[in-house]
C-alpha cells in the first residue's frame, strides 16, 4: 500500500457486508457477523492506518453489538484485525484479514497494478495533447484507456 490516505474505512465496511456465507464457506464458523459498523478511522503514522468498528456476535441466535474493533492495516500489506471479546475465541480475525489482505490488493494500488494505471494515464494525455477536431478513433482509444485505468483502482 503506497498511500495510506488513500485507504476508505467506509469502503471497508461496506465490503465486509458485502460478504456472505455463500460465497465464502469460510465465514459459516465466523461469529463477528453483519452489519459491521463504521466508528472511526485515522492515520497512525506513515506506517499504520487503523479503523475503528462496531460488529454483532451470533450467540446461538442472539446477536449482541461489540464496540472498539479494530483493522490496522499497514504499508506493506499486512492487516490485522483486532476483535474484542467474544470473537477472540474462534476463527473471526483470522477469516477476515484473509478475505480483506485480498480485496485490498485487488481494489487498492498495488505495485503492478499502479505501473499499468500510471502508464495508460499517460497514453491518453499524450493522445489528447494531439487530438484534433474528428479523431473520432483517438478519442474511442482514450475512453477505452481510462476506462481500463479505472479497473486498477476500483
Amino acid at each position: 500500500m503506497e498511500n495510506l490516505k488513500e485507504i476508505n474505512g467506509n469502503e471497508i465496511i461496506d465490503y465486509l457486508n458485502s460478504l456472505s456465507d455463500d460465497d465464502h464457506e469460510e465465514l459459516f464458523d465466523v461469529s463477528c457477523t453483519p452489519p459491521y459498523i463504521f466508528e472511526e478511522q485515522k492515520i497512525i503514522d506513515d506506517e499504520e492506518y487503523r479503523l475503528t468498528f462496531s460488529a454483532y456476535f451470533n450467540n446461538w441466535g442472539t446477536d449482541q453489538l461489540i464496540t472498539d474493533n479494530y483493522i490496522r492495516i499497514f504499508k506493506d500489506g499486512d492487516v490485522i484485525f483486532e476483535l474484542e471479546e467474544p470473537f477472540d475465541s474462534d476463527s473471526s480475525s483470522d477469516v477476515l484479514e484473509e478475505l480483506l489482505k485480498k480485496w485490498l490488493k485487488v481494489h487498492k494500488f498495488g505495485t503492478d497494478n499502479r505501473e499499468k494505471y500510471d502508464a495508460l494515464i499517460e497514453e491518453s494525455r499524450v493522445k489528447l495533447s494531439n487530438i484534433g477536431y474528428g479523431d473520432v478513433d483517438i478519442i474511442n482509444d482514450i475512453i477505452e484507456k481510462l476506462t481500463k485505468a479505472k479497473t486498477f483502482i476500483k
